[in-house]
């Protein structure tokens, strides 16, 4: 991860159905869970990993290394699929 700040990719959206937050756009689809929908609402170009460990910590009042661990591998696998983009 160069600069630790990601944004969304604008031609995805959630949607909820049926009670369960669906992620879409360009062929593919994910559900996300609370944590995953929280992430990406904050993914907005500005805040880093740092920043969204330490909200999620306070939110959830969970342990950060938890929290960095489950978020990696969250944005890991987006940018793997072009979902989340990496700022420069």
């Amino acid at each position: 991860m160069k600069t630790g700040i990601f944004k969304r990719n604008i031609v995805y959206r959630v949607r909820t159905i049926n009670k369960k937050n669906v992620l879409f756009g360009d062929n593919q689809c994910f559900e996300l869970n609370e944590l995953a929908l929280l992430i990406w609402d904050n993914l907005d170009g500005e805040n880093s990993i740092d920043d969204l460990i330490n909200m999620i910590a306070e939110e959830y009042d969970a342990d950060k290394s938890d929290i960095k661990k489950d978020i990696e591998e969250f944005i890991n696998e987006m940018v793997e699929n072009n979902v989340i983009l990496e700022c420069e």
